[in-house]
């Protein structure tokens, strides 16, 4: 998996153009925006095709089948696209991070100011000191 040549541009695009789309489990979820987000800078998913949800049981059970755990599913799927692992004080835009908020392990895509996720109000933002593990694109 590599970034195309005009990979910012992209991700910006995407960004604006989904920046007002609220969170709902196995439509507009952490993993389904982090996933559009790498292919619209990569052309390709990272998420297998195989992985499916539909709700918030769905999706826990699926991640627990998959990896374990939201961490360790992400894991799993950047070692399976070689995405390099970097230390989480190096994020910058484009970098695909898990983050902790609210007690909750999320997955999002750095902005190169915050880590981005949808919310109930659309993309929402959060701290890089959040980001428990990074992982980047080259």
């Amino acid at each position: 998996m590599r970034k195309q040549t005009d990979w910012s541009i992209k991700l910006f695009a995407f960004i604006d153009e989904v920046r007002h789309k609220p969170f709902k489990w196995g439509e507009w979820d952490c993993c389904l925006f982090s996933d559009a987000a790498i292919k619209a800078m990569t052309g390709e998913n990272i998420t297998p095709k195989t992985l499916k949800w539909k709700d918030k049981k769905t999706a826990i059970e699926a991640i627990r089948k998959y990896g374990g755990s939201v961490v360790e599913s992400i894991e799993r799927a950047a070692k399976a696209k070689k995405l390099q692992r970097i230390p989480p004080s190096f994020i910058t835009t484009g970098d695909l991070a898990v983050f902790t908020r609210d007690g909750k392990d999320l997955v999002g895509i750095s902005d190169g100011y915050h880590i981005l996720a949808p919310g109930d109000e659309g993309i929402g933002c959060s701290d890089h000191e959040l980001a428990l593990r990074v992982w980047r694109i080259v």
